[in-house]
């Protein structure tokens, strides 16, 4: 892509964010179809922002659980789709606890070094249908 010429480049930065304003709408109103296309391919993908990406990890986990409280299992799959920041805190051990909990299933004292662990036990337990038990976890 050609850079813009100096000259336009530095009065658009010098500007103050009204005239900025000002100039991208007279410039957009100009646009064709095509054009316009292109501007919003480029401005979407920086429109996005993933919040939790911004938040402590400990308040992130307290979101999720909130929003996968009333949910299941599949609901938590969803949510673990949303980006690598979201998986990573739906991975915790405390969200599956809850999960758990709420399925009737005694997690017991699972730490960190059982994470991994107690995901697998109550995924097996939830996909097979089989009734609440304890899940024992070494």
């Amino acid at each position: 892509m050609p850079a813009l010429p100096s000259p336009i480049l530095a009065h658009f930065n010098a500007s103050d964010s009204q005239t900025r304003r000002i100039l991208l709408t007279t410039l957009i109103s100009h646009c064709t179809p095509s054009e316009l296309s292109l501007l919003s391919t480029l401005i979407i993908p920086r429109l996005k922002r993933d919040f939790l990406q911004d938040l402590p990890f400990e308040l992130s986990l307290q979101i999720l659980r909130y929003l996968i409280q009333d949910g299941d299992a599949s609901s938590m799959a969803r949510v673990r789709l949303v980006s690598r920041r979201w998986r990573d805190v739906v991975r915790e051990a405390a969200v599956w606890k809850g999960l758990g909990a709420r399925y009737g299933y005694d997690i017991g004292d699972a730490g960190e070094e059982d994470e991994e662990d107690l995901r697998m036990a109550f995924r097996e337990s939830y996909l097979t249908g089989a009734p609440p038990v304890s899940i024992i976890l070494n």
